[in-house]
């Protein structure tokens, strides 16, 4: 029996994007840690202004046969723009299939590449959207922590659509996934190099994609709450505050604003490491926010989300929180579906309050 093919985990990811009266379809690559998780690039699944692509699609040509399914979720770094170098450390994502793509092989993750041969797997524009691999070295860009560089796929051709596919090697005989291509400038190409941290992370979203949602119970915001003390330091009131979440229909019925809350949760949880455990859940949140992307002209989804968490948490009421959020900050009501931001993250905000937190 012939041994499987390696590169028959990675995919392609294609969406279409409507401007005026174009309908564009577009392209990138991924790869499959899971039968039905696809590890690809944050900026292909989640833009700098908080967009998540809708009904992004995976398909595999493997053996010729082509296999298709949507996304059901997405869940990246919160990070305010994967389109520069030195921020590119965060620029990966997982795809949470709706149906599995049974059948093919998956590749396992490592961490703390540093440089040195891979092979690089994509679907880049220049072979027809066509399969490829390369078998190159990387190495590290001076100045740029996680980033390496090396040859992308498709060069000197046209590289788009290879950005998200695997740099991989075979670790005691299985493929194993060690970085992601990211971007090229001409035949110059970016790859991130997975950290230990970021393995976690990516583990971490697997998980809650594969465990049953906990029930939670909604107290009527009428009735008095006898709040219970709670532990100090914040990482209990982010878990409350994600547990709050997943029983929102506001957030788990928009693929969008899911996707956000997780990038605020996983942002929240890694700000709460960095600042330690005297930390209160309200610095945590003040200095998340800090960073949740402003380009310029607005703010991004997942910063609606967190600014109505923090007039929820404050004892804001629900109904006038996006009122009183655009009264402060203008900018985080100028794109699509923030105004349910600040609204759904108010109310989580108000049951992380009623619960003592």
């Amino acid at each position: 029996m012939a041994l499987p093919d390696p590169t028959d985990a990675v995919v392609s990811i294609s969406w279409q994007e409507v401007s005026g009266g174009t309908i564009t379809t577009e392209q990138g690559s991924g790869v499959l840690i899971a039968p039905d998780e696809v590890l690809t690039a944050a900026h292909l699944v989640y833009d700098a202004a908080g967009r998540a692509v809708a009904d992004a699609v995976a398909t595999s040509d493997a053996g010729g046969r082509p296999l298709r399914a949507a996304e059901a979720s997405v869940h990246a770094m919160p990070l305010a723009d994967w389109t520069r170098v030195a921020s590119a450390a965060g620029d990966f994502a997982v795809i949470h299939l709706a149906t599995p793509l049974a059948g093919l092989p998956t590749m396992a993750l490592g961490s703390g590449f540093a440089g040195g041969a891979v092979t690089v797997t994509g679907y880049p524009a220049a072979t027809g959207g066509a399969r490829d691999s390369l078998a190159e070295v990387l190495a590290p860009v001076a100045g740029s922590s996680g980033i390496l560089q090396g040859t992308p796929l498709g060069a000197p051709g046209d590289p788009r659509g290879a950005s998200g596919g695997p740099a991989w090697q075979a670790v005691d005989g299985v493929a194993t996934v060690v970085g992601l291509t990211s971007s090229a400038n001409g035949s110059m190409g970016f790859f991130v190099g997975l950290t230990a941290a970021d393995v976690a992370e990516i583990d971490a979203w697997t998980a809650a994609d594969h465990a049953a949602a906990a029930p939670v119970v909604v107290v009527p915001a009428a009735a008095p709450v006898a709040a219970e003390p709670q532990p100090a330091g914040a990482s209990p009131a982010i878990a409350a505050l994600a547990a709050a979440a997943a029983g929102l229909p506001a957030v788990t019925s928009r693929p969008a604003l899911d996707a956000a809350m997780s990038r605020v949760v996983s942002l929240l949880a890694r700000d709460a490491a960095a600042l330690g455990a005297g930390a209160g859940f309200d610095d945590v949140a003040a200095d998340a926010l800090s960073v949740l992307g402003d380009n310029g002209r607005h703010r991004n989804l997942a910063a609606a989300l967190l600014e109505g968490v923090m007039w929820g948490h404050a004892g804001g009421d629900v109904a006038g929180s996006v009122g009183a959020v655009a009264a402060v900050d203008s900018g985080v009501l100028s794109y699509a579906a923030s105004e349910r931001g600040v609204h759904a993250g108010a109310r989580a905000g108000a049951l992380l309050l009623a619960s003592g937190f």
